[in-house]
């Protein structure tokens, strides 16, 4: 079945031979195209009503492609002359080739002056530019002794009046194919440019900024709807004043941040100069308008709340009835509506950050952003971006347009430093300022920002040791410390590990799962240094191995869950005895685990052990996936 390329492509054709040959080429890749037997003005009149009629490339040869391509706005695709066409035409006359004469356009004289390379012949070659040159040029080929003449049918007319021999130069199938190629890509091309055109139409429709820009010229060359939204019914000439087109014209330069009060409201503006191959064709100028930009701060603030800058947890998920829960929960309730730092203290794997959130959550605080940071986690140039924001230049790598740190994320909030006994010596000076006065600066910028942000803080070290040590503040200690909660561990907290351990379990599985009362004894007698933490990742294990049909737990069950963190700590007390006797051959990744146990998880400790910077020591954990 032929495919019909429905009148895109249309072709001239300038003989009923021509005509002929580009039928058999459409026939061979089953492909019809509309094919007019005219040339020149004839082909152009043809060409204006076709245009109309949603043709979009051309296919022609010879003079007409040239005469075209001058007057229509669509690609014109030209049927080239080859080597072929012109073997073709004089193979006859091969032995009276130098009385042979090729008159045409650029084209055929090039194919001519290629047999002429390839042949060692000498056919004359007579190069026109228009269709009145073609009389001339063939009176001077008869003048130097041209009998036989190859070309177009401006040239046949010509041959016709003198009573001289014409050979045309036809096509070859391979360069009406070559064409037709030529033509589908150009049709792909415009099809895609067009789809180009319409997505960023409906992209400029629809954004909420004002888009307008305006020609060399400074008159208006497009305009969105937005903008004209804001400007209403105003006059060409005003719109080009308010936004000082002449002057941004001469300068040719980006402006951005640009303010202007019009009517009632107040613009903010950029300009962007568009060039092309260094010349100004355009100016851009993207328009928001003050207020919406106030409302699109708030829509971000609640975003950050969606995005995850929010507390999730609340009181009701510190699972617990034990006295000494009770007691630091209804603390933490009274704190919850100050503004005062909160200090938390207590064990790893507590729930100091469940606490956190949940202080946040029970306050009047509870709608702003919830934003939360391990300041151990981060390298100590990271985590001073991370905290305080940068503007644009402040170092190698920030990001063109700066960065807000996560205090001003959480301005009407809370942030909460976990491990901030971690924090270097010379941010916490920063913070200091950030508690005392509610303000920040940027890394790389002198602008002082007002915030109003809640601080929460946890560690689970002495902080006193540190002050002493001089490795924490003494005046950033005691502003952090107005108020403060200590976390009971679990081995202090009577049968609530029985209460977690059964809804952890019950949770995960969907269902009643029956405990036996020598499992319920094992447990109270653990001592769980992991706290609660180390029971919920025994709960998942356990949950897993335990497969969908088991209904009770056995004794059985959590040694065999437990056993994994024996076998951790035998591994290491082996190791430990392995360095004593082998010390120069133990790998890095044993030797900072080995420590980590021996400093009960103290990374400083371990660090200043190994001779390095915390920040070292991170990389090195993250290295090892420690």
């Amino acid at each position: 079945m032929k495919e019909l390329l429905d009148k895109k492509i249309i072709i001239f054709s300038t003989t009923s031979a021509l005509t002929e040959r580009i039928n058999t080429v459409l026939d061979s890749i089953k492909k019809t195209v509309p094919i007019y037997e005219a040339t020149m003005k004839e082909a152009y009149e043809i060409s204006r009503k076709m245009i109309n009629s949603g043709t979009e490339v051309i296919i022609c040869r010879g003079g007409t492609s040239e005469y075209l391509r001058e007057r229509v706005d669509i690609p014109v695709v030209d049927i080239r002359h080859g080597f072929l066409d012109i073997y073709r035409a004089v193979q006859s006359l091969e032995d009276r080739s130098e009385e042979v004469g090729i008159i045409g356009f650029k084209n055929l004289c090039e194919a001519g002056q290629l047999y002429n390379r390839i042949t060692n012949k000498k056919l004359g070659i007579y190069n026109i530019n228009r269709e009145e040159d073609v009389e001339e040029a063939l009176i001077k080929a008869v003048s130097e002794g041209k009998k036989y003449f190859v070309g177009g049918f401006l040239l046949e007319k010509e041959c016709e009046k003198r009573g001289l021999t014409y050979i045309p130069g036809e096509a070859d199938e391979l360069s009406i194919l070559s064409a037709v190629k030529e033509a589908e890509h150009n049709l792909k091309i415009e099809e895609e440019r067009k789809t180009n055109y319409e997505i960023i139409s409906v992209i400029l429709e629809n954004i909420s900024e004002g888009i307008i820009a305006f020609d060399r010229l400074g008159n208006i060359y497009k305009i969105n709807k937005h903008m004209k939204k804001i400007l209403g019914e105003e006059k060409e000439k005003k719109i080009s004043e308010i936004f000082q087109i002449k002057k941004h014209l001469k300068k040719r330069k980006h402006s951005f941040n640009n303010i202007v009060n019009y009517k009632k409201t107040t613009l903010l503006y950029n300009v962007v100069p568009i060039e092309i191959n260094q010349s100004l064709n355009y100016i851009l100028i993207s328009v928001q308008e003050i207020n919406a930009i106030k409302i699109a701060e708030q829509k971000i603030r609640e975003e950050y709340i969606k995005r995850g800058y929010y507390a999730k947890h609340s009181f009701s998920d510190l699972w617990g009835e034990s006295d000494s829960l009770a007691e630091i929960i209804n603390r933490a309730k009274k704190y919850s509506n100050t503004d005062s730092t909160i200090l938390i203290r207590g064990e790893t794997g507590t729930g100091k950050e469940i606490f956190a959130q949940s202080i946040h959550n029970y306050g009047y605080r509870k709608k702003g952003p919830f934003v939360a940071i391990n300041c151990a986690a981060l390298p100590q140039n990271i985590l001073e971006s991370e905290l305080f924001g940068y503007v644009k230049g402040a170092f190698t790598g920030a990001v063109d347009e700066g960065k807000k740190g996560i205090f001003e994320i959480a301005d009407g909030g809370t942030v909460f430093l976990d491990e901030i006994s971690e924090l270097p010596i010379e941010v916490q000076g920063k913070l200091l300022r950030v508690i005392q006065e509610k303000e920040i600066c940027r890394l790389g910028d002198n602008k002082i920002r007002k915030i109003d942000v809640r601080i929460i803080v946890a560690l689970n070290q002495d902080l006193v040791k540190l002050v002493e040590e001089k490795k924490f503040r003494e005046d950033l200690y005691y502003r952090i410390c107005v108020l403060e909660l200590i976390i009971p561990p679990l081995r202090k907290r009577d049968n609530d590990v029985l209460i977690i351990f059964e809804k952890g379990i019950n949770n995960l599985k969907n269902r009643k799962i029956h405990i036996l009362d020598e499992v319920k004894d094992y447990l109270r007698g653990y001592s769980w240094p992991g706290n609660v933490r180390e029971v919920l990742n025994i709960v998942e294990r356990l949950g897993i191995e335990m497969g969908d049909l088991k209904e009770e737990v056995t004794l059985c069950d959590i040694k065999k869950a437990l056993t994994y963190k024996e076998n951790i700590s035998r591994d290491l007390n082996q190791k430990k005895h392995y360095r004593e006797i082998n010390p120069e051959i133990v790998d890095e990744k044993e030797r900072i685990l080995f420590l980590l146990e021996k400093n009960e998880g103290d990374r400083t400790k371990t660090a200043s052990d190994m001779n390095i910077s915390n920040t070292t020591l991170w990389r090195k954990m993250k290295k090892h996936n420690i």
